[in-house]
């Protein structure tokens, strides 16, 4: 009798006791799109290495529905047809498309072509300064960046939001575009996020926007936003490939 007095006990605790949710680890890589190609530190090759040490159970994509789907080329951004389309079938992971399906796809980014051929015709050598910027500030990044986890921190980060600041500072006009566009990104992590609670989730964005995801992400009830630079200096990735040393 006391046996069974003691497993009723058990059993009841059991059941009062509920089980404790696991946080959401948020991973936010930024891809160096056609820089891969020219830095040493973060190849293609080394771009899927860290993916597949991330293991993602879900993997929010800066491509439109309609990329993701016809596994099709991304202007602009090789990774995917490089290294993202290849992955997919053996990561296992859900992937999800950030950017906007048409016909809105077709309406901000010619809303966005428009008001920057607006600010290039009437203010031409300022739209030279910004290109010359933009070029200058790749060149030094890749001057900076000695590992994969240097591509990561925040010297990147920095220069990353004082481009978009400057841009959206001197062509005016394109900053609620920007907005619009960044936000449904973010919102489309947030859903998938809700979707998926408890799974470890990677952001694929750039090295140019990495910062956003963070400042819009961070405080995500139920998430673990991870350290990107930490982590990779923790996992050998916070210095040079052995074959380039």
């Amino acid at each position: 009798m006391r046996s069974i007095t003691l497993a009723a006990f058990a059993l009841i605790g059991c059941v009062a006791t509920p089980a404790v949710a696991k946080d959401t680890e948020l991973f936010i890589l930024g891809a160096l799109h056609g820089l891969h190609e020219q830095e040493e530190s973060f190849g293609f090759g080394e771009l899927e290495r860290v993916i597949e040490a991330i293991k993602p159970e879900v993997l929010m994509l800066e491509v439109t529905p309609e990329e993701l789907a016809g596994k099709l080329e991304t202007k602009g951004r090789p990774e995917y047809p490089k290294v993202i389309w290849p992955m997919l079938g053996r990561l296992q992971a859900k992937a999800y498309a950030m950017e906007v399906a048409q016909p809105l796809y077709g309406e901000l980014t010619g809303d966005a072509g428009a008001r920057w051929g607006e600010f290039k015709k009437r203010l031409p050598a300022d739209d030279a300064a910004l290109t010359a910027h933009s070029a200058a500030t790749s060149n030094v990044l890749q001057a900076y960046w000695k590992s994969v986890a240097d591509t990561q921190d925040q010297a990147t980060d920095a220069l990353g939001r004082a481009r978009v600041q400057l841009s959206g500072a001197m062509a005016a006009g394109t900053d609620p575009v920007q907005v619009r566009w960044d936000s449904a990104m973010v919102e489309s992590v947030k859903s998938a996020i809700a979707e998926n609670p408890g799974k470890r989730v990677l952001v694929l964005g750039s090295y140019r926007n990495r910062y956003m995801f963070a400042d819009e992400l961070r405080g995500v009830s139920g998430t673990k936003l991870i350290d990107m630079q930490e982590w990779l200096e923790a996992k050998g990735f916070g210095r040079r490939p052995a074959a380039s040393r």
